[in-house]
């Protein structure tokens, strides 16, 4: 299976196939695993064992297949190590053994050499943080405020996230969208500001937000409309406008914690 986005839904449609036909699947090969991978790539590593609930048997380095040595290369591909994760050789005391690197047992870890427990062993199977702790903490909202001079803003980070996501990640919300449903309604889509400058770098004022979905679950939310700067206004000067924008606040709260 392939690393980068779209692969759980992939996956996911291969095994219902498999499923059909009475074939059983002894483990998942990742294939074209990238030199230097990157967000997406590292969390679907973990995701693809829970999704298909077999072992990940390893990942063959991209571009193997026009690479002298074949052989050799792909043996070596097929195990863990292949990931670049460091398995545990031999055995290790210790005092205190913390399972699972997420936040709450890297805390725990913390917590315990901060008391000065320092014989102590945190065993995470992936990356630290990049488990369920990583997944689920929620998303990266961009606001760009009302000061984004010439768009520069907006352009320095729409051509990151095309680095990081690809070109065709960042894509517009639909009024429908679950985040405007996730507590307070906006039927509409998202709600006006007073001072909405500059736009994403056109000087435009626009009705609706942009995003990155990743396996169906919004990772980043860009926002043009300076919600950063009226969410700190007094409340007493909200009450002109037709419908408070700081409701907005609050189901991106509810929809980073439950979606």
């Amino acid at each position: 299976t392939e690393p980068g986005l779209g692969t759980l839904n992939a996956t996911a449609l291969t095994l219902e196939a498999m499923a059909h036909r009475g074939l059983d699947l002894a483990g998942l090969v990742i294939g074209a695993w990238p030199d230097e991978p990157g967000l997406a790539e590292r969390s679907n590593v973990a995701d693809l064992e829970m999704l298909a609930a077999r072992p990940l048997l390893g990942a063959l380095p991209d571009g193997l297949a026009g690479r002298t040595g074949f052989a050799d290369a792909a043996r070596a591909g097929l195990a863990p190590a292949g990931l670049g994760q460091g398995a545990l050789v031999g055995r290790a005391q210790a005092r205190v053994c913390v399972v699972g690197g997420g936040f709450a047992g890297v805390n725990t870890a913390l917590g315990l050499v901060e008391r000065d427990v320092d014989d102590v062993v945190l065993l995470e199977a992936r990356e630290i943080g990049f488990g369920a702790s990583g997944r689920n903490g929620g998303f990266v909202f961009v606001d760009d405020c009302n000061h984004d001079i010439d768009g520069l803003f907006a352009k320095s980070f729409e051509a990151q996230m095309a680095e990081i996501f690809g070109g065709d990640a960042m894509a517009k919300l639909p009024n429908d969208h679950a985040l405007y449903r996730s507590f307070f309604r906006f039927e509409d889509g998202p709600p006006a500001t007073s001072f909405e400058l500059n736009g994403w770098g056109d000087d435009l004022v626009h009705d609706y937000l942009k995003g990155i979905q990743i396996d169906g679950r919004l990772g980043v939310l860009y926002s043009n409309k300076d919600y950063g700067c009226e969410w700190d206004y007094d409340w007493r000067n909200k009450r002109f406008l037709a419908d408070d924008n700081t409701k907005l606040a609050v189901n991106i709260a509810i929809y980073a914690l439950t979606a």
